[in-house]
């Protein structure tokens, strides 16, 4: 079973950034690697009546957290027949996981997110608990958010109010795209890029069906919660990013980045 030398399977779900989809193919296209990007979530947006009710009402609280870019894109829907609640929200604190998240809310909404480079929900904890707060900060989310901030923000008596605002799933076509790229398991990438535990979790079945030698492939992982994955699947991984910038990954494909476990093996 050939190796396809430089050839990096992005599994990452599928996003409404486009220049975030563009970024990470030309960076490191720019420097002979061949990116495949492989979509590996579905989303459906929900509860969104319930979200233009609390949109409605600004005065009832101090902010809004977004922890991913389809966040904001639920409250941009939300708010496209409800324009006039806009300008009282740009007076509220506005916190913020990761840079794409927070160019999306700049540039859909006009707002401006505190901690904008805050690269993980325990850097946003911190950031949110340094101040107290009049009324809950509201909180739209994923279906399967993880429990570090809810837990932090309890801990601390920070008042929220969550929302489940989208819903994830496996994209129905996974399967498929796998078998098409690999050429039904015949050959394999150098590079497999994980970018979050669910792409973990739906993605190893199949590539193990696959019969895919990940032994020999170089693993990255993006962010300590896709690692930890993995590494709970007894999957090596050959390099772990703190977040997913197209720079970063350029840096761990050029061996610029500090290994893990392969070091010690």
């Amino acid at each position: 079973m050939p190796v396809k030398l430089r050839e990096v399977y992005l599994f990452k779900a599928q996003t409404d950034d486009d220049n975030d989809e563009f970024s990470f193919c030309k960076v490191i296209e720019d420097t002979g690697f061949l990116p495949k990007t492989v979509p590996v979530l579905d989303f459906k947006y929900c509860n969104l009546e319930l979200l233009k009710d609390c949109l409605a009402r600004p005065a009832d609280y101090s902010g809004i957290i977004f922890t991913s870019p389809r966040a904001v894109k639920a409250v941009v829907k939300c708010l496209e027949s409800a324009q006039n609640c806009l300008p009282e929200w740009k007076e509220h604190s506005m916190f913020v996981v990761g840079e794409s998240t927070k160019r999306i809310l700049k540039n859909d909404l006009g707002l401006i997110g505190r901690c904008g480079i805050t690269e993980n929900a325990q850097g946003l904890a911190e950031c949110i608990t340094q101040k107290s707060y009049n009324h809950p900060l509201l909180f739209p989310c994923s279906d399967i958010r993880r429990s570090t901030l809810p837990l932090c923000l309890s801990q601390k008596n920070v008042p929220y109010r969550e929302i489940t605002v989208y819903c994830t799933q496996k994209n129905p076509c996974l399967e498929e795209m796998l078998c098409n790229v690999t050429n039904g398991g015949e050959e394999y990438p150098e590079y497999l890029v994980f970018f979050s535990p669910s792409g973990v979790k739906h993605c190893l079945p199949i590539l193990f069906q696959l019969s895919i030698p990940l032994g020999d492939t170089k693993i990255i992982a993006i962010g300590n919660a896709t690692a930890s994955a993995l590494k709970e699947a007894n999957i090596i991984v050959w390099a772990c990013l703190s977040k997913p910038a197209p720079q970063c990954l350029l840096e761990a494909l050029l061996g610029e980045v500090v290994k893990t476990e392969r070091d010690h093996h």
